[in-house]
């Protein structure tokens, strides 16, 4: 006899998406069945046979997609769900994990991608349908945005961590974000507080993780790990060793790619492995410069000036020539200095501060004073640093930013540069630059 087929639930108003939806349901050797709306979705899910998954978009005409989950699951998603949303946010990432959504995908959507994934659902073993309990982002101006695809799989790595209790490891260069993402979090975590305990590492002392790793918090967030001392690397794992230790969850923040930093023996490696359960790169704003216009329209919203202020064209023509080398706190201190400096109510690009200098002011003395700035950031907070250390450093975000201007091709930078072929591949290799 032949095994009857997977059926597939896809809502979703977009009538020509849907079709296509329905398609790849159809190759993948499952039935599509359709709903346009959240109230059909929830007399489809009410009435008959449970689908054998559903497909869900977020912004449906009546309710939404999470509100179709909480009335149709009040116990818990007993179904494997795939969200398919233009609305990707942060909150709504880590709402429908809490919900028990299995995967988040954003719109214009790969159908590749969709039909891999929607695959691996239908064929993964039968889940236990036990969603957690679902928590309240925590409020506050602050929080991550972002639509582009980089800052999106930002969103379902947080969302990720959000589920377990597992250690999270986050990297980025100074300016992306992360302490925002370690807070986001301790926020909406089972266990977090929403109060996260944090810890400078630069220079730290080693009697003060004792202190800090019994507090009594629910979460440490350990920043800028890649500067511990080794002896304080030796304590902590001491201390995270211990038995019958009732520890807070660790959060780290990393501004290099800390497994590097330990193959080079910079960092115990042992400990590189207990801190990074789950690891989120923050993106540099030049790798989704697409969120620009929305996340000055957000700072803009936030800088708390009384007056109804609007960003005028010529304004995000000027943001997106910019270089942003502070990345996104270089583009929240611009538009806050643009909205207290601004008499009327549109911001102009004359209002705006003067273009950072870092990396790209023509002349000895525009280098000069941005490598002044960039040491001054390296001993910040009592941080310490090799010259070989800080040499590395410098060296990889040159190469980063020629690889860039080379879109990629080694061998032209290679040759216009007269460089080695071999020795750039080695020098990509150590400094962990894919070429």
């Amino acid at each position: 006899m032949t095994a009857a087929k997977p059926d597939v639930l896809i809502v979703e108003d977009e009538h020509a998406l849907a079709s296509a939806l329905g398609a790849s349901v159809t190759r993948l050797g499952a039935k599509p069945r359709f709903a346009a709306s959240g109230s059909k979705a929830l007399s489809a899910l009410s009435g008959g046979r449970m689908p054998d998954a559903m497909v869900l978009d977020l912004g449906l005409p009546d309710i939404t997609g999470l509100d179709v989950l909480k009335r149709a699951f009040p116990d818990g998603v007993g179904v494997p769900v795939l969200i398919v949303t233009a609305h990707g946010s942060l909150e709504n990432a880590i709402a429908a994990k809490r919900l028990g959504v299995a995967e988040y995908l954003t719109k214009p959507l790969d159908l590749h991608a969709f039909e891999d994934i929607l695959g691996g659902l239908l064929n993964a073993p039968e889940a236990d349908g036990q969603a957690g309990a679902e928590r309240t982002t925590a409020g506050g101006r602050e929080t991550l945005v972002g639509s582009s695809p980089p800052m999106q799989k930002v969103f379902r790595e947080i969302a990720h961590a959000c589920s377990n209790a597992m250690p999270v490891l986050i990297t980025g260069a100074s300016g992306t974000g992360k302490t925002l993402a370690a807070r986001a979090v301790d926020a909406n975590w089972e266990g977090g507080s929403g109060e996260l305990a944090v810890m400078e590492c630069g220079g730290v002392r080693e009697e003060t993780f004792e202190s800090a790793l019994r507090s009594g918090c629910s979460s440490l967030l350990l920043e800028n790990i890649d500067l511990l001392p080794k002896a304080a690397q030796n304590h902590l794992l001491a201390e995270l060793e211990r038995e019958g230790s009732d520890l807070p969850r660790l959060l780290a923040t990393c501004r290099l790619q800390l497994h590097e930093v330990a193959r080079q023996g910079g960092f115990r490696e042992d400990l590189y492995y207990r801190l990074r359960g789950v690891e989120i790169r923050l993106p540099d704003l030049a790798e989704r410069r697409g969120d620009i216009p929305a996340l000055a329209e957000h700072f803009l919203r936030a800088s708390e000036t009384g007056r109804n202020l609007t960003l005028s064209p010529e304004v995000f023509d000027e943001l997106a020539a910019r270089h942003w080398p502070g990345n996104v706190r270089e583009l929240r201190q611009a538009i806050d200095y643009a909205a207290s400096v601004c008499g009327g109510t549109h911001l102009l690009p004359q209002h705006l501060p003067a273009a950072s200098s870092t990396f790209v002011a023509a002349g000895a003395a525009g280098i000069d004073g941005a490598i002044d700035a960039w040491v001054e950031t390296q001993f910040e907070g009592g941080g310490t640093a090799t010259y070989a250390e800080l040499l590395d450093r410098l060296e990889r975000a040159l190469l980063k930013k020629l690889l860039r201007r080379y879109k990629g091709k080694p061998t032209h930078l290679a040759a216009d540069l007269a460089m080695n072929r071999t020795t750039l591949r080695k020098r990509c290799e150590r400094l962990g630059l894919r070429e």
